[in-house]
């Protein structure tokens, strides 16, 4: 999730009841939510070094406890009254937790046993930024303002607690929002899952959630040679010619020693559904281009893309990887 939710998020919780266990325990959940994504620091040494480090040991459960540490840390440093350590503790690894599993639930997914396993976990059933979630949680964050300011018109008296039933509305309509979501993913996989692939059946699938609309999916298909991407309404017929077919080349020594290359090899331990392309090049004679994307972040415009140029003994030449705007080359 992006960091304006999680940043709401760690307000909902605060008001929901955390605040009831320590002073500034707003203050601590608001940092706390952020603490994971201080990852992106790595992004200063290049972009494959944030891809090594990203969603990996600060988003990993076994150094939760230790990054909660943190923001207590921070928040006793510059408090004028005593903030207990252990309820404080507590206080911010409820929205370290809530960080782990909102990413979780993003397409992106998150590396929960980093930094002992590398291995990726994700159940997909919100976009990276998702509409719905966030605005949720700014009207639980704007009504009690709102209320305080009708209220006070009308002289009505005002609650010890302002905010807290809004936040606790906004947390559980979040929960069955992703309920509800989980529900229509299942019934996007099964059309999916139903359906032959050029002549062929799916050997992997993966759906992803519109920004917007909860109908509407993109469906990732794997088959022996091709990957095919698909946009689809889970209300309306699907068919599985409509979509776009990419088709994969064969396993050439060519394509062999681009994957053994630095910049390729770090890149597909991040990359889940890597597409793959070799385009002959003008100069030297007989050298290849050997190009990767994951398809997860768009195609044929992606956010993280890596290609390596091998010569005609199938020796690296060049190797390139970008991530967003920014490049990383190797030479």
């Amino acid at each position: 999730m992006d960091n304006v939710t999680h940043t709401l998020m760690g307000i909902a919780l605060s008001r929901a009841g955390l605040n009831r266990l320590t002073p500034h325990a707003t203050w601590i959940t608001v940092l706390a939510s952020n603490v994971p994504d201080l990852d992106i620091i790595a992004n200063a040494g290049g972009g494959l070094l944030y891809l090594d480090l990203h969603r990996g040991p600060t988003h990993g459960l076994p150094l939760t406890p230790l990054l909660a540490v943190l923001p207590v840390l921070a928040v006793k440093l510059f408090a004028k009254t005593p903030v207990p350590f252990f309820p404080a503790w507590i206080v911010a690894l409820v929205p370290l937790l809530a960080h782990l599993a909102m990413d979780y639930f993003t397409t992106y997914g998150t590396r929960l046993l980093s930094p002992f396993s590398e291995r990726w976990f994700q159940l997909p059933l919100f976009y990276i930024l998702d509409a719905w979630i966030l605005g949720v949680l700014l009207l639980a964050l704007a009504a009690p303002a709102l209320s305080k300011l009708v209220g006070g018109e009308i002289g009505a008296r005002a609650t010890a607690t302002p905010g807290r039933g809004w936040a606790i509305f906004a947390l559980t309509m979040i929960v069955l929002f992703g309920l509800a979501r989980f529900t229509i993913r299942q019934r996007a996989l099964t059309m999916l899952e139903s359906r032959v692939y050029h002549g062929e059946a799916p050997k992997q699938i993966e759906v992803q959630p519109h920004i917007i609309n909860p109908l509407r999916w993109r469906g990732l298909i794997r088959g022996s040679n091709f990957v095919s991407i698909h946009e689809f309404n889970v209300a309306l017929d699907f068919d599985p010619d409509h979509g776009l077919t990419l088709w994969q080349p064969e396993k050439s020594p060519s394509w062999q020693a681009a994957r053994r290359s630095g910049t390729m090899s770090r890149f597909l331990r991040f990359a889940q559904w890597p597409v793959f392309r070799i385009i002959p090049l003008d100069e030297p004679s007989g050298a290849q281009r050997i190009t990767v994307d994951d398809v997860r972040f768009g195609y044929p415009s992606s956010t993280f893309h890596a290609e390596v140029d091998v010569d005609v003994n199938n020796r690296v030449i060049d190797e390139r990887f970008t991530m967003g705007g920014s490049n990383s080359r190797k030479r």
